[in-house]
């Protein structure tokens, strides 16, 4: 459960991180980026735990195996506290943004009145619903599984599914982004 919730934390931090991190006018290609990389990782990792998690023992050390679907969870396990590691070693957190008279602007009471809009009610609510569906490609390696496909040609099946979205990202990338003038107040 804890991996879980840290995974479902990344994607939030990692997208503030950008737009606290670049200029309007290059978040665009900033954003390409991190969806580019995101869905390049998520079609390679998912592709290559597939293909080990179909071995019934992975020889780690002279004398130590360890079950091929356990790598995947060891790898994922020690790539996540690697960055971690990193981030407390390296990571600035970013100085709060003041307000026209100098004063820290409020977080948690402004966050308490955005949540009571009805409007960004029915928003939240219709993207997890909408989600739901999409969800459940999570599991199609599983699916396709059972269904008497090989780990590898499963692999490969899912592997080109998610490569689709890494040249939706692609796109996204090289899409000129220009800044918004309804959000400048203009």
């Amino acid at each position: 459960m804890g991996q879980g919730v840290g995974v479902g934390i990344v994607n939030p931090i990692l997208f503030s991180l950008v737009a606290d991190m670049t200029i309007e006018s290059e978040r665009g290609t900033a954003y390409g980026i991190l969806c580019f990389t995101q869905s390049m990782g998520g079609t390679v990792g998912g592709w290559l735990s597939t293909v080990i998690s179909a071995h019934s023992s992975v020889q780690l050390l002279p004398g130590f195996s360890v079950a091929g679907w356990r790598v995947s969870c060891f790898g994922l396990c020690l790539t996540g506290t690697l960055l971690g590691l990193a981030m407390m070693c390296f990571g600035l957190d970013p100085k709060p943004i003041d307000d026209d008279d100098g004063n820290e602007r409020p977080t948690l009471a402004a966050h308490i009145k955005v949540l009571r809009i009805p409007t960004f009610q029915v928003i939240v609510a219709q993207g997890c619903f909408g989600n739901l569906p999409w969800a459940a490609w999570n599991f199609s390696t599983l699916w396709l599984e059972l269904n008497c496909f090989s780990n590898t040609m499963a692999a490969n099946i899912v592997a080109s599914y998610t490569f689709a979205q890494v040249w939706d990202s692609e796109i996204d990338f090289f899409e000129p982004q220009a800044p918004c003038p309804v959000l400048r107040g203009s």
